[in-house]
């Protein structure tokens, strides 16, 4: 019956007759109209018409039907304001308004504000609102023009410009004291560079000489002009967190203190929760760091080792070792050298690669300044850089900047070869590159902390800080999963198969559900079994490292690998099943581990992997050691 229903509809879209083929796929439940059309690449599309002529029409019974949420969060999705929908939604559903309009941040849009602020009735609920709303929509204004007038009054050529930025930018990443701010330093001149980028005020195919690069930089850091651009991007992304966080934090309290003044009420047990799934990213990298140091020692062992020059010192030992550890970590997330793009090298020469340079400018720069920093807690930026020229005696090159070709000649020295070809493409891809009509700072979803560099011609450069944290594992994995992607959609599930697969008879593991229960009774992607528990797994990917926005942005996936549980839960009883089961949503993700929603566990893929799978006598003795 459904089948039909969407082929009228169809044949209805392809006449032009819109409100005939919405009327027509309206008879399906929402659910499967939503996914339907969301997913139909050709066909019936949910415009902003859809909402604001065709859903008003309708007896608003419809929010209070199962997954209406669905078409109202994609409604907010697409930053579209249509005054009658709105008004819909208000007048039925006002919380599910405001938690519409706040999660997506729509609450930035102008037109809604003066909406909201000339409606003779609002809810006691939004009225308090709306006067946060209206003051972060100033305070992002208010931020951000500075930055917009200070490049319409500067003169000085983009080259000049971005070569003041890194400078700014090594300066307040040397003299913060948090790890936190050193992380906002590099969003800061991630979004000014991409301002650079888009405003179009320096030619990124002419190749500079290294040589007047280095000048510039020590000129500009004498003259002490570099603050001014950045302290208003500083202050820019201070805003733009705030705004996140009041948006997505959960138990964030926003309370006024005086008129047009707030102040935040955080949640201790919130706090806490980041604290912990912090300690599980510890715990994951010395994993794999100690993995890289066994499988090391039994290569040195077998004689299988080289050093690039011959120098086996415990710092290359070391180095060396961390490689394998991130290799493994790779792996461990589906990545293949399969899978890399035509013109790429090996995933291990790619890892080289960044880990080497950033190692190299690690000893050789930035651990000597901080040194500094350490002997002489009050030493400015600029004072430590001239006491190190004083020292070395020699120029210190205060950015990473080189050439394709010589590039390519240090990785035959490195002992990880890449040729010129494969250096351009792999640069390429690395390089912070941001692209759009109407310039929005605040939906600029790259950092300079997952592509390290910027390509002027055939020069490619780094600030000294941004590349020099490429010596962890999770910068690399995640910039490298950043730009490829497996091409086997279901590889990690085979990988937690096959690591949780057991002959002895402890318990049977399977990755067959559809095939044994059909595509309709939802579905685990990975299944353990004994006889007294059936564990259902949902695998997702996501990124390891997880911010507010992200979380957010996943929340449709965390949402239907629920919904698929529930119905294999719900299919696997309905059939007379009496073992107990548990409902675990794998993510490769750290944040939020532990907790239940529906009757779902969240569990990470990472710690299920690193399981001694033949340490436990029982399915149910794996269990308590996740659940625990």
């Amino acid at each position: 019956m459904n089948h039909i229903i969407k082929k009228n509809a169809k044949i209805a879209w392809e006449k032009g007759d819109k409100h005939k083929a919405y009327t027509i796929a309206w008879e399906l439940p929402i659910e499967e109209f939503y996914l339907w059309i969301t997913k139909n690449k050709k066909g019936i599309v949910l415009s902003k018409e859809f909402f604001s002529d065709f859903l008003i029409l309708l007896n608003p019974n419809w929010i209070n039907k199962p997954n209406s949420n669905l078409l109202i969060e994609y409604y907010f999705s697409k930053r579209w304001f249509a005054e009658s929908f709105e008004g819909l939604l208000l007048n039925n559903v006002s919380e599910v308004y405001l938690n519409g309009v706040k999660k997506s941040f729509s609450f930035l849009d102008l037109e809604r504000l003066i909406f909201l602020e000339n409606l003779k009735f609002l809810p006691q609920n939004l009225k308090v609102e709306l006067s946060y709303w209206q003051f972060w929509y100033q305070q992002h204004n208010d931020y951000w023009n500075p930055v917009i007038q200070y490049f319409e009054n500067n003169k000085s050529s983009g080259l000049d410009i971005l070569i003041n930025l890194i400078v700014a930018f090594e300066k307040r990443f040397f003299e913060t004291k948090s790890q936190l701010d050193m992380q906002y330093a590099g969003e800061v001149l991630s979004v000014l560079i991409a301002y650079i980028q888009h405003l179009n005020i320096l030619d990124f195919s002419i190749t500079p000489e290294k040589d007047d690069i280095f000048k510039k930089y020590y000129s500009f850091l004498n003259s002490n002009r570099q603050e001014c651009l950045f302290d208003l991007g500083n202050k820019y992304i201070q805003v733009r967190e705030n705004i996140i966080r009041y948006a997505l934090e959960d138990g964030l309290e926003m309370k006024e203190m005086s008129l047009g003044e707030f102040y935040f009420i955080e949640n201790e047990e919130y706090n806490k929760k980041w604290e912990k799934d912090g300690e599980r990213y510890i715990l994951n990298e010395n994993y794999y760091y100690s993995r890289g140091d066994e499988y090391f020692s039994v290569l040195e062992s077998e004689g299988k080792i080289e050093y690039a020059n011959n120098h086996a010192k415990e710092e290359n030992r070391n180095t060396k070792a961390k490689r394998f550890g991130i290799e493994l970590a790779v792996k461990d997330l589906g990545l293949l050298d399969k899978d890399m793009p035509e013109g790429r090298p090996k995933i291990k020469n790619v890892i080289s690669f960044l880990n080497t340079h950033a190692r190299n400018v690690y000893e050789r720069i930035e651990k000597p300044l901080f040194a500094l920093k350490d002997f002489s807690f009050q030493m400015t930026y600029q004072e430590a850089v001239n006491y190190r020229l004083l020292q070395t005696k020699k120029i210190m090159e205060p950015i990473f900047a080189y050439n394709i070709v010589s590039l390519s000649d240090m990785s035959d020295r490195f002992g990880d070869s890449i040729t010129i070809k494969q250096m351009n493409c792999l640069t390429n891809d690395f390089s912070f590159k941001w692209s759009s009509k109407t310039f929005d700072p605040f939906n600029l979803f790259l950092s300079l902390w997952q592509k390290p560099f910027i390509k002027l011609g055939q020069l490619v450069i780094s600030p000294i800080s941004i590349i020099s944290a490429f010596t962890g594992l999770y910068a690399i994995t995640e910039s490298i999963l950043k730009n490829y992607k497996p091409n086997e959609g279901n590889i990690i599930e085979k990988i937690l198969h096959n690591n949780l697969t057991r002959n002895d008879g402890v318990w049977k593991s399977e990755t067959n559900w559809q095939e044994c229960n059909g595509d309709s009774n939802g579905d685990a992607d990975v299944i353990l079994e004994d006889n007294e528990y059936i564990v259902l797994m949902q695998l997702k990917r996501t990124s390891q490292k997880t911010d507010l926005r992200q979380l957010a942005s996943q929340v449709p996936q965390d949402r239907k690998a629920i919904s698929q549980l529930k119905k294999a839960h719900e299919h696997i009883v309905n059939k007379g099943e009496k073992r107990k089961i548990k409902l675990w949503y794998v993510t490769t993700a750290m944040e939020k581990i532990g907790v239940e929603e529906q009757n779902v566990r969240r569990v990470n893929y990472q710690e299920l992997l690193q399981l001694q799978k033949m340490y436990f006598s029982s399915l149910a003795e794996l269990i308590n050691r996740i659940e625990k």
